[in-house]
């Protein structure tokens, strides 16, 4: 009864496809389980494992048994996507397909059986990117309606060749007035969602920067105001430094004149001497120049040790005694001017000696003399020096 039916009326074959995804490890996207077909029609595309469902088999059943045969897995949870059945969809015959969504073990792999000539997981976002016209049939429309059934937040973002609005990937003929409407609705809710938390994000990027913005400025303003005051501590400093320097070298030249002034009464002494020399003899001489020398206490003072106060110049980072120094000159001058002097009354009283006394004493005067021209040169050209680096700032 059933076979004159059939030859009676033209009834469309039923065929089921199973759909497995495998979510990758790494995100949020998925590897999809396609064949590569070995027989007519389609033969060497890429297609979902399944077949004709079998006289007597329910269509899950045979989705099951056709993942098995073609790829060696056993699949469950058959979940149904959708139902094709365009006349023109399967060059053989009218064929209606029903596609199935149904999960596996996740670390089984696949192997090509049956009328596939491989079985594999391929990336589905490589798949609906590069690979569109590589599947057979009508199977990417059923990929595109599977992600905007179930992941359209997440593909329809970063693939730009799926969209509901504008896109020839879709059928819309698969989609009725009320799904269109509602999956419009839908996308532009989620766009103004998506376009609120970026104004939002974008405002709270803008409150920190502010924020950030008026921190620097404060920093800014608290580290120039600190640079200010060193700054301004540091040319005080320097100041009062050269008013010590410049007190320093004031004194020195005071004190320089009046070493100048003890000189100038020991030569005048001599000179004295030398010039009374017709009418008294040399140690007479001698006797009456050392009781000018106690009789007046500024010549006294030339005998005894002379004490200055141990002054020092610092000029690149050498220490010159000057002072010291006049005071060793004049002392040594003193001394070797008494020994001369003694030495001279000891010994016998003749022309000769007398003239040659004279003579010691005046060249170890003259001697001293330039000694100390030297130093007094020494220290003015110093505190030239000093006075133009401090002119340039370049005192330390």
């Amino acid at each position: 009864m059933a076979d004159e039916y059939q030859k009676k009326y033209k009834i469309p074959s039923l065929t089921t496809d199973a759909i497995v995804l495998r979510r990758h490890l790494e995100d949020e996207y998925h590897d999809i389980l396609l064949i590569t077909r070995g027989n007519y029609p389609h033969e060497g595309k890429l297609a979902f494992p399944g077949g004709f469902v079998e006289y007597g088999e329910e269509p899950e059943q045979g989705c099951l048994r056709e993942l098995k045969e073609e790829t060696g897995l056993n699949g469950q949870n058959l979940e149904l996507i959708t139902v094709r059945g365009n006349p023109k969809r399967d060059p053989r015959r009218h064929v209606v397909s029903i596609f199935y969504l149904v999960t596996v073990d996740p670390e089984a792999e696949p192997v090509g059986g049956d009328d596939a000539a491989d079985a594999k997981f391929y990336d589905l976002k490589d798949i609906i990117t590069n690979h569109r016209n590589d599947l057979a049939f009508d199977h990417f429309e059923v990929i595109s309606e599977l992600i905007l059934k179930k992941y359209n937040d997440l593909y329809d973002i970063n693939c730009g060749k799926l969209c509901l609005l504008g896109c020839n990937n879709i059928n819309p003929k698969y989609l009725t007035v009320s799904q269109s409407v509602d999956r419009l609705i839908e996308k532009i809710e989620k766009i103004k969602i998506s376009e609120i938390n970026k104004l939002n994000q974008f405002n709270h990027q803008k409150e920190e920067f502010e924020k950030l913005e008026k921190e620097a400025e404060k920093l800014y303003d608290e580290q120039l105001n600190n640079i200010r005051k060193e700054v301004e501590a540091l040319n005080s400093k320097k100041w009062k430094i050269f008013e010590e320097k410049v007190k320093k070298l004031r004194e020195l030249k005071v004190k320089r004149v009046k070493i100048e002034k003890k000189i100038e009464i020991v030569k005048k002494s001599i000179e004295s001497c030398e010039e009374k020399q017709g009418k008294l003899s040399f140690g007479e001489k001698i006797k009456g120049f050392f009781m000018k020398r106690e009789e007046k206490p500024e010549e006294k003072k030339v005998e005894e040790k002379i004490e200055i106060k141990n002054e020092t110049v610092d000029m690149n980072e050498n220490k010159v005694n000057v002072f010291f120094k006049v005071k060793d000159v004049l002392n040594k001058t003193v001394d070797d001017f008494v020994d001369s002097t003694k030495n001279y009354i000891s010994k016998k009283k003749t022309e000769k000696n007398r003239k040659e006394q004279i003579e010691k004493i005046k060249k170890i005067t003259d001697e001293a003399i330039n000694e100390i021209n030297k130093l007094t040169q020494s220290v003015i050209q110093q505190s030239k020096e000093l006075i133009l680096k401090i002119e340039r700032n370049e005192f330390k």
